[in-house]
């Protein structure tokens, strides 16, 4: 197979900024200025064009002469073998939602002793586009409701259409078809919005083209769903949850390599290398079925249908189970020693190609650097496209125009750093004073190599939420690129006294009852917190505690899942602190800080949030601490997005707690006064922010990034 452009993704930095003759901190900025609007995705998905299968019948569906001979790729010419009614529908509507969204691959797996068919035209489809001027030079015309003849491979829809019929869903959408591939605004908009088609289908197929040839192979992938290759093995009971407890071990040595050796295999499948599948089986992971050919001589027994379904010639794989076991089985055979370098390639091969993230990345990193390093090692036709896959996987709101970028020959690798910046993602800078984390080899990085170097990894993030989910909204609310550096708006904190847990636990209620949340142990701290703070601070602590009181009371009469986002996050993370609180940090309190106008020493602070601080100094006491002499500075920036269910998603609220350093004094850039941080550490708080205004921060661009090779 020739090998398909990349872009510039494979050039080192060096190169990218030789060629433009300028810093990476002026590209960024020019790149800035083709920011687009958030594409208007809802609009393609409540009209949306999917297909109804009906048997061909001549006297009902009237061939156009142009398309009497189906095609000169068709395995034969002269009957159709069906025919595909358009039927739109509102899949905004949760429940209209019943139709499968096909992932597959446009061209024939060619992949060893694999051959798909190429033979096309089989089926006719209603056109759903109108002709217009941007179709001129086309070989044909086109009028919206008449038959085509699919391009689409005769064994792509062969197969949807047998899975179809085995389901309880009547509706196919099919990209081929269902966005129009000839004008490129609309094209774009359908591309813009495959995120939502495949995460809103109840029945998401993808197919895959590699068989199981021999009953040992189906036996073994039936035990590798089933779990069977893996036992659990406890490790530290005293910790909260069971994935923290314990461990995944292999309890044969022989049958993990075996099957570690059968999903090598699986992964050289044409489906398993494509930028474009990659988004689509991410998007749709918790309801994508994998359709996988197996042989007629393979004999399926009952226990094996009961896995792989029914469906004569093909086995149903669950996804997202093929991929926690595939992650599960390379983890716990890598904890055997030694390995092979050929078997550490392997197995570093099946996770990049197969693993899942929740099991395969730990609870304090962040998953685009992984995400981004996943699609661009995939092939795709047109580069570019690039930028909307790593767009729609990742839920970002912000968007590059790709057209303009390409035609101010902008760098391609700039462009995805650039995206994932805009929308708020964390990078260090190496700013920070004792900060020992700096780039090594700037200069020779590609993008894959600098976004690992440059992405924030040591998150803090509540036990009782999924941790990878609530570090995807870590992300800044509002970002502008400056020569000096990332401008983005929220609260700075400066911090103030330690409360002390004992002293808490001294004042907590003594009630057994808890809420449709929190615990009886979690109330009763909560309230003793409240009484200190009425006690102790009394007005000075009075925005915390009205929202304690308020929150406990909404606690005890709605569900967590019932509350909005401004209601629930703030009760999350009072119950994180108290929790850690418990454990042994600290708690501080906090005073919003300006460094505009300074508070007097006369004036006593308001303090309006709450943050556990496990900071302390050499030969440092809890007694002298607990004045609240050292300082530190907290910046938190909360945004919450509309009411929304999971269902209809369409962005990740976020939330930012930092911890840092002042690096400079204020300065006023346009019309805007900044103050110049840099971050040192994730933190967690609970803040009641109301009518206090954001203030405008920079964080400084890495050194680097001003340099010109």
């Amino acid at each position: 197979m020739a090998k398909l452009p990349q872009g510039d993704l494979g050039d080192t930095l060096a190169d990218i900024i030789r060629r433009k003759g300028m810093s990476v901190a002026e590209q960024l900025v020019d790149i800035q200025a083709h920011a687009i609007d958030e594409p208007n995705v809802k609009k393609f998905v409540s009209k949306l064009r999917c297909f109804k299968f009906e048997s061909f019948d001549p006297d009902k569906h009237p061939i156009p002469p142009a398309n009497k001979r189906i095609s000169k790729n068709s395995a034969q010419s002269d009957e159709p073998k069906g025919v595909f009614r358009l039927k739109i529908i509102d899949a905004s509507d949760i429940d209209k939602r019943d139709y499968i969204a096909l992932s597959y691959t446009w061209d024939p797996c060619k992949s060893g002793d694999v051959t798909e068919e190429a033979a096309e035209g089989g089926y006719l489809f209603e056109d759903p586009f109108d002709e217009d001027n941007s179709r001129v030079g086309r070989s044909k015309r086109r009028r919206k409701g008449q038959l085509q003849s699919s391009s689409v491979r005769d064994c792509v829809l062969t197969r949807a259409l047998k899975y179809l019929q085995h389901k309880p869903v009547k509706l196919l959408w099919i990209d081929a078809h269902s966005v129009d591939q000839v004008n490129e605004k609309e094209k774009q908009n359908g591309i813009q919005a495959m995120h939502l088609v495949y995460s809103y289908s109840k029945y998401p197929l993808a197919l895959l083209a590699r068989p199981i040839r021999t009953e040992e192979d189906l036996e073994l992938l039936f035990e590798i769903m089933k779990g069977y290759i893996l036992r659990k093995e406890n490790m530290n009971a005293s910790s909260e949850s069971d994935s923290e407890s314990s461990v995944h071990v292999v309890v044969s040595q022989r049958k993990a390599w075996k099957a570690l050796q059968l999903l090598k295999t699986m992964t050289d499948d044409l489906w398993w290398t494509r930028s474009w599948t990659f988004q689509e089986n991410y998007r749709a992971l918790k309801n994508m079925t994998l359709l996988m050919p197996c042989l007629h001589e393979v004999s399926l027994q009952p226990k094996h249908r009961e896995v792989f379904g029914a469906i004569d010639g093909e086995l149903c794989i669950k996804a997202s189970d093929l991929l926690t076991q595939a992650t599960e089985m390379c983890k716990a055979y890598s904890r055997h020693s030694p390995l092979s370098e050929d078997k550490r390639s392997m197995i570093a091969h099946i996770l990049s190609t197969m693993g899942k993230y929740t099991v395969r990345l730990s609870a304090d990193e962040p998953m685009y650097p992984t995400i981004i390093s996943d699609v661009t090692r995939r092939g795709i036709t047109a580069p570019w496209d690039r930028l909307d896959i790593l767009a729609n996987t990742c839920w970002y709101p912000i968007r590059l125009d790709s057209l303009a970028l390409q035609k101010d020959k902008l760098s391609l690798s700039l462009s995805i750093l650039a995206q994932c910046l805009l929308n708020g993602e964390l990078m260090i800078d190496g700013n920070a004073e004792g900060d020992s984390i700096r780039i090594s080899n700037f200069f020779d990085c590609t993008l894959v190599e600098l976004v690992q170097q440059l992405s924030f990894r040591q998150y803090c993030n509540p036990r009782r939420t999924g941790r990878l989910t609530y570090n995807r909204g870590c992300r800044y609310p509002e970002v502008t690129f400056r020569p000096e550096g990332i401008e983005t708006r929220g609260h700075l904190w400066k911090m103030g006294p330690l409360l002390d847990y004992r002293v808490i636990q001294s004042q907590a209620a003594k009630s057994d009852f808890g809420g449709k949340w929190l615990s009886p142990s979690e109330r009763n701290d909560l309230i003793g917190l409240i009484r200190l703070l009425v006690h102790k601070h009394s007005y000075h602590a009075e925005p915390i505690i009205s929202q304690l009181k308020k929150l406990l009371d909404l606690e005890r009469s709605k569900y967590i899942k019932e509350m909005t986002f401004t209601q629930e996050h703030p009760l999350r993370m009072a119950t994180e602190l108290i929790n850690r609180a418990r454990e042994g940090s600290k708690l501080r309190l906090a005073e919003i800080w300006d460094p505009r106008t300074p508070r007097t020493r006369s004036k006593r602070p308001l303090y309006r949030a709450l943050f556990f601080d496990d900071n302390r100094s050499p030969g440092e006491t809890t007694e002298r601490r607990s004045l609240g002499e050292t300082q530190a500075y907290v910046f938190t920036a909360l945004d919450p997005v509309p009411v929304q269910s999971e269902d209809n998603r369409v962005d990740d609220n976020r939330h930012v707690y930092l911890e840092v350093d002042i690096a400079g004094s204020a300065f006023v850039l346009g019309e805007q006064t900044m103050t110049p941080l840099s971050i040192k550490k994730c933190t967690l708080g609970f803040c009641n922010f109301r009518k206090c205004d954001r203030t405008s921060v920079l964080f400084r661009w890495p050194p680097e990034f001003k340099e010109v090779a």
